[in-house]
């Protein structure tokens, strides 16, 4: 007797929520940084370039929020990949605790068997 592990059924917007959380970092505004970004470049790139202290404080804050994006698009990255490992093991593990389950049954049915011939010898 094996259990199988059934899935929960999840709706498509159960799905969408639960990717827009993981493509959100974790539901921490990532795609609320992201257009502002994009409102901060479309400002800077309209913006008067005659001050060059504007300029250069505007683009230092454009290239920070540039850094930012890509040390959290890493940390997603690399979260993905042991997510990955550790879905792996434990698919493994499930897959020898099923072949131990096995394995054991065979034996139990040997023992079984072993018994019921020494029963009917004596």
């Amino acid at each position: 007797f094996l259990m199988e592990v059934e899935k929960v059924d999840t709706t498509p917007d159960d799905d969408i929520f639960h990717n827009r959380l993981i493509n959100d970092n974790e539901g921490n505004g990532e795609e609320k940084r992201i257009n502002l970004f994009i409102k901060n470049y479309m400002l800077f790139l309209l913006s008067d370039k005659t001050n060059i202290d504007d300029t250069e404080s505007a683009y230092r804050k454009l290239k920070n929020s540039l850094d930012q994006f890509e040390l959290n698009w890493n940390k997603i990255v690399n979260s993905n990949f042991v997510l990955e490992d550790e879905y792996n093991y434990h698919q493994q593990s499930i897959e020898n605790f099923k072949q131990s389950v096995i394995e054991a049954q065979e034996e139990i049915q040997s023992k079984r068997k072993d018994l019921v011939e020494t029963r009917s010898v004596h």
